[in-house]
């Protein structure tokens, strides 16, 4: 990048890092006789090195303009201006700003939240507008909200979510009067819907510094808007709760894991039930009543934020299944009970989160060799075909019904979970004639 930081254009940048569908977009607007530029994150990842995820453009055009260029456009916040246009194989959202071309996009800019999103690439000239040294904060890596803080999170609240979260996948420093004015609009939260607030949660924790952005959300008094469930005993009910060594043993254990978004959420509420409060509490225990107790509260809050059933199913499963301390002790047919109870697909996870809250702990290391050696036989029980489901016994409920004779009905189920549990017990026993004989011998 080449000129000064200083004033409303920074020089150009080459063009050859935006694919071929914005740059498409952006061609077909400009030929109509329109202004259009490249703004927000994706010119801050491109300044970055970074590869955008999404890519906006602001007009001149009118979105009824804009809709009469493209085949394919969707109203996506027609409230605002905005439409999404797709193109080329590209999905773009283009806003439309003031007629007047330079008014316009500076006005749009000085509308944004921090200053390392309100820059904008002219096309085609390559010219970077940035009024408010945007891309000098981003190489200082400085979080700064644009013009007066207080105003922008006003504007919107939710705002003061995305600030940590800009932290979590940048290591961002938040300006200290940036910061002061976050603690003292946090509370504004409450009025933002709990899909907004999901949503933002959801990329934050897939950030891969979640010590910073989670400090950013406790000192700020944003983690007891969003999550009250995390008010720690002491805390004082308001402002930034201490920092416990249960919130510290979640923010490790998630960072410990893959960035993959179930399970990083289950890794954030893994701990959240009432017996991780307990101050007494060194670390929160790892027994299957805390598991199961952590899953009801992530259930609870998964549900205010509006999640779908399949998600909130598939979250509640991995913490509940987590293996216990003691493993080192279960018997095979304990551990084939154990995996026969989980879905195969989850079984994976379920072991990852295991083995990063292991790798958290004080006694790390004991635990973790207790779980390799647990991993191993779980992995080479379920190879050996001796995890045998229910569905798979070598008699099924019609065999039930005609030997036993007996109807159709919940005594048939309950014949085959006892077979089912003497096939667990010792898999031997799950061939047709061994079943049968036994259901022959066995009376109502």
């Amino acid at each position: 990048m080449e000129g000064s930081t200083q004033g409303n254009s920074l020089g150009r940048v080459n063009l050859d890092g935006i694919p071929p569908g914005v740059l498409g977009i952006a061609r077909v607007i400009h030929e109509a006789g329109f202004g259009v530029w490249i703004v927000g994150g994706a010119l801050r990842d491109l300044i970055l090195g970074v590869t955008p995820r999404d890519w906006d453009l602001v007009t001149t055009a009118l979105p009824h303009h804009v809709t009469n260029l493209f085949p394919k456009v969707i109203p996506v916040g027609i409230r605002h201006g905005t439409v999404g246009v797709q193109f080329g194989g590209t999905a773009v959202e283009v806003t439309s700003c003031s007629w007047s071309e330079q008014g316009g996009i500076l006005r749009d800019l000085g509308r944004r939240d921090f200053t390392v999103n309100a820059l904008a690439l002219a096309y085609p000239e390559g010219v970077v507008l940035d009024p408010y040294e945007g891309e000098r904060d981003l190489h200082l890596g400085v979080l700064r909200a644009v013009g007066d803080a207080k105003s922008r999170f006003r504007e919107d609240p939710l705002r003061v979510i995305r600030a940590c979260r800009l932290v979590a996948y940048y290591d961002f420093h938040i300006e200290p009067a940036t910061f002061r004015a976050l603690m003292e609009e946090a509370s504004r939260l409450k009025s933002v819907a709990q899909e907004r607030i999901r949503d933002e949660i959801y990329k934050l924790i897939l950030g891969k510094q979640l010590g910073g952005a989670f400090e950013c959300l406790r000192r700020g008094g944003v983690l007891k808007q969003v999550l009250p469930e995390f008010d720690e005993p002491g805390s004082g009910g308001s402002g930034a709760p201490r920092s416990s060594e249960r919130y510290l043993h979640m923010v490790a254990t998630m960072a410990g894991c893959p960035e993959r978004l179930n399970l990083r959420l289950a890794a954030l509420f893994q701990h959240i039930g009432k017996h991780g409060t307990k101050e007494s509490c060194k670390e929160s225990p790892l027994n299957e009543s805390s598991f199961r107790e952590s899953a009801k509260v992530a259930a609870l809050v998964l549900k205010r934020w509006r999640a779908s059933g399949h998600q909130i199913r598939t979250i509640t499963d991995i913490i509940k299944y987590q293996p216990p301390e003691g493993i080192r002790n279960w018997d095979d047919p304990t551990i084939r009970r154990y995996l026969n109870r989980i879905d195969s697909p989850l079984l994976e996870d379920i072991l990852l989160l295991a083995q990063a809250d292991r790798s958290a702990r004080v006694d790390s290391q004991r635990l973790l060799d207790e779980y390799a050696s647990f991993r191993l036989r779980a992995h080479s029980l379920l190879e050996s075909g001796e995890v045998v489901p229910i569905g798979e016994l070598a008699v099924n409920g019609k065999d039930v019904m005609e030997i036993l004779g007996i109807d159709s009905g919940p005594l048939v189920g309950r014949w085959l979970r006892k077979l089912h549990r003497m096939v667990l017990e010792n898999p031997s026993l799950n061939q047709r004639k061994i079943l049968m004989d036994f259901l022959r011998k066995s009376e109502l």
